[in-house]
């Protein structure tokens, strides 16, 4: 479940990273360039238009009746080409109304095919609680309203539809080509300075249009005003992209929450084993035996950030040598189980692709401009947001040092002790050469003393080839081995305590090499000791 709930912090975060950039690139001064270079373009067009205004025709003497029947049908021409274009308007407007009725619909669909999914994954623990699903789980949708919105949308289209279409008699279609034909029918009537007069003034009307086309209004695309509208708009977008810098930083802290969570879940998980060794001294205090966890940044993290940048391009991370370096200092500098300085490690690594930081003071740059052919700005930010480079990581530590620098034998060691120490069963345990690997200072230091207390306990049997572990962990009975290889490999057993005359004779031959041999070592060690 935790990794569905960052699933979605992540599908948010990406939109989120999509619209800043989109405004980043807007507050480029390449971008302002651009703008600038084509608002002077439609200003010059204007002035150009201005140029090529008709020129003025004095109104002739004219014929009353027939100027009033023009006129009235220009005016009715006027009106219905106002009303096409509404109803244009209207047509544009439906169609996206519909096709937000069919994202709609398509959406309630995904999320019900969601809802079965994880009905589906929790069928198992409610087998298992013998719980119904239909009494925790209850999903009600109602698609009626946007059925019945999409059918009065689609209805309306096809009126509209009708009433544009000129092969429909009586659609306002028909009605204009037809009062237009009568328009040009009435002006063939008239004289020529009357001709010429009307001529001027569809001129006019043409040039007043192309006019008002090229100063067009904010939502006009490519306008003056709109072009106009989008220097203003430069000005706010450093407030906008806060905003926006302000509400990633928080959806971070969200992911973040979620990963403490699971960093949580394992520290409950191995309460348990701190707790045994907070409570025993042996592990505690002789083998500073300790479970941690924390949130550690993956080996991979720098190599997966400077993978995506091409280190010849201008930048804070110019050249594998340099760049490496640079990042490693920056990486090198936080703690990950502290939620500010993940913030700071994020801001850090964007402040240095926003500023070329070798130089001084340092030098603002395109982080697009660095990146490797096939890299996005979207991908490094959804990458960088996103936490996946941080995970729970739990470590065993032996005398402060982690499980990864431990020698073999150590680890092995410290796979007895959770066998000796913290499995309370009392069943007896068999242990196959524990001394491999194992020097006999360590033998005697860290595997003795939890031999001598599993003892207290539990039954242990112990194979071995060296016989110091029977005396130093006061073995109760003792099976000495030993095979003739001259009578077929015979194998003979002798058993008894250490005390046992036969068994102490053994013990000392194999430990020692014989009685002599450790007489004459004992004669050796005896001065040292004195001298010390």
């Amino acid at each position: 479940m935790l990794k569905e709930s960052v699933g979605l912090i992540k599908e948010e975060l990406t939109k989120l990273n999509n619209e800043i950039i989109e405004l980043e690139k807007k507050l480029s001064p390449k971008y302002k360039s651009v703008i600038q270079s084509q608002l002077q373009i439609k200003q010059n067009e204007l002035i150009a238009h201005e140029s090529v205004k008709p020129t003025e025709v004095v109104k002739p003497e004219s014929n009353t009746e027939l100027e009033n029947k023009i006129l009235s049908k220009q005016t009715e021409l006027s009106q219905l080409d106002a009303l096409i274009n509404e109803l244009r308007e209207s047509l544009a407007s439906y169609e996206l109304a519909i096709a937000s009725c069919e994202k709609l619909q398509s959406k309630v669909e995904n999320f019900k095919a969601r809802f079965e999914a994880f009905k589906n994954e929790c069928q198992e623990e409610m087998n298992i609680l013998g719980i119904k699903m239909e009494d925790v789980l209850v999903l009600e949708i109602n698609e009626t309203p946007i059925v019945k919105k999409k059918s009065e949308l689609i209805e309306n289209k096809r009126k509209i539809l009708e009433k544009l279409n000129p092969e429909i008699d009586d659609s306002v279609m028909s009605q204009r080509n037809l009062v237009n034909e009568t328009l040009l029918n009435l002006q063939e009537q008239l004289d020529t300075p009357q001709k010429a007069y009307q001529q001027y003034l569809n001129d006019l009307k043409k040039w007043e249009e192309e006019k008002k086309k090229i100063i067009g209004d904010i939502d006009i695309v490519d306008s003056l005003k709109y072009l106009e509208g989008k220097l203003l708009e430069i000005d706010r977008i450093p407030n906008t992209l806060q905003h926006l810098y302000e509400k990633r930083i928080e959806l971070v802290k969200r992911i973040y929450y979620k990963i403490k969570e699971e960093a949580e879940l394992y520290r409950k998980l191995y309460h348990p084993i701190q707790e045994a060794i907070e409570t025993n001294s042996i592990l505690k205090d002789s083998l500073k035996l300790k479970f941690e966890v924390s949130i550690e940044l993956k080996s991979s993290f720098q190599e997966e950030v400077l993978n995506r940048i091409n280190r010849r391009a201008k930048g804070s991370f110019y050249s594998i040598t340099d760049g490496d370096q640079m990042f490693k200092n920056i990486i090198e500098r936080f703690d990950y189980n502290n939620e500010d300085d993940v913030i700071g490690l994020i801001n850090e690594i964007i402040d240095h692709l926003k500023f070329d930081k070798r130089s001084n003071p340092p030098t603002p740059m395109d982080i697009e401009e660095q990146l490797r052919q096939g890299e996005s700005v979207q991908g490094l930010y959804d990458y960088i947001f996103s936490l996946s480079y941080l995970e729970p990581k739990y470590q065993l530590k032996l005398n402060d040092k982690e499980l990864s620098e431990l020698s073999p034998g150590e680890r092995g060691i410290i796979l007895l002790i959770f066998y000796l120490m913290l499995d309370k069963s009392d069943i007896p345990l068999i242990i196959d050469q524990p001394e491999d690997n194992l020097d006999n200072q360590t033998v005697y230091n860290l595997l003795v003393p939890c031999i001598r207390e599993a003892k207290k306990y539990r039954q242990i049997f112990i194979v071995t080839h060296n016989p110091n572990l029977a005396v130093v962990c006061d073995s109760e009975q003792i099976i000495c081995a030993s095979i003739n290889k001259s009578n077929g490999n015979q194998l003979k057993y002798e058993s008894g305590s250490i005390e046992n005359f036969i068994i102490n004779k053994r013990v000392v031959d194999i430990l020692e090499g014989t009685r002599p041999a450790f007489d004459n070592r004992d004669a050796k060690y005896l001065p040292e000791v004195i001298k010390a």
